[in-house]
């Protein structure tokens, strides 16, 4: 694929958005995420991008390694400063989620479902994720560093690169039977909605990205495991409510959480 251009992406911004973005593009970086943690951010109404062709350490939830092989998918990173602690933040994600699902059915025509707490799905199979972390700097009790990784057009077995993607993953080029968005595109239209969801998630929270949510769920009524830093439980996966938190139905009764690696036990 060819290489990520700083002026075709920026040409691709509203002019508007142009002045509130800076962006970066790296050959390779070990995480676009930690790049972004480990810089000074732009300051507030300012969107910090961090792209990459390539990540040698790239991470996904609870440390687990992000495959990101050069030039096959896209890796990026928005850093913002919020004034204070926004409502919903833990929902956070699951709002990038619902962005990140709306760019790729304008760019690709593909429709992909949601599943709680990060993850893209088609056809039962991961074609990206979403981490945001956060922090607390000098200038703000929040800075979030928002990360979204998708599968564009990851290397075949016999190519060299470790086919281990295969287990449960699909790339973007599989979806739409190769044809392809272009990759600015599909980073131009992230972006501008990246901005537009941080500039106002400060007040309005998840609730109005809920409906849309909803409507993608790729858990409601399948059977899951759910595994969090108290241990695991089993249970239905009713509904994911309008605060983010996903609603199990276990033998000892309905409860709520926040957070936690999900496996599907049974198709619906």
């Amino acid at each position: 694929m060819r290489p990520l251009s700083r002026e075709e992406i920026l040409d691709g911004l509203g002019v508007s958005t142009r002045p509130q973005v800076s962006l970066e593009i790296y050959k390779e970086v070990a995480s676009t995420n930690q790049h972004l943690l480990d810089a000074p951010g732009s300051g507030p109404g300012n969107l910090s991008i961090c792209l990459a062709e390539s990540q040698s350490a790239g991470r996904g939830r609870r440390g687990k390694v992000w495959y990101s092989p050069p030039c096959a998918g896209l890796y990026l990173s928005a850093g913002w400063q919020f004034h204070q602690i926004p409502p919903d933040l833990t929902a956070l994600t699951l709002a990038v989620g619902v962005i990140t699902r709306r760019v790729i059915q304008a760019e690709a025509d593909l429709h992909v479902k949601l599943k709680w707490p990060n993850d893209l799905i088609w056809g039962g199979r991961k074609l990206g994720g979403v981490l945001v972390e956060v922090k607390k700097t000098q200038d703000s009790p929040c800075y979030v560093v928002v990360g979204i990784g998708l599968n564009v057009a990851l290397p075949k077995p016999g190519s060299g690169e470790s086919p281990k993607w295969r287990a449960g993953a699909v790339d973007l080029y599989e979806a739409v039977a190769g044809n392809l968005p272009s990759r600015v595109a599909l980073v131009s239209a992230l972006i501008e909605a990246l901005l537009k969801l941080l500039e106002n998630y400060g007040d309005t929270g998840f609730l109005p990205y809920h409906g849309e949510f909803m409507e993608a769920d790729f858990l409601k009524g399948r059977m899951i495991e759910l595994e969090d830093s108290k241990g695991s439980v089993f249970g239905k996966a009713v509904r994911v409510e309008s605060d983010g938190f996903l609603l199990l139905e276990t033998a000892r009764g309905m409860c709520r959480v926040s957070t936690g690696d999900v496996s599907v036990k049974s198709p619906l």
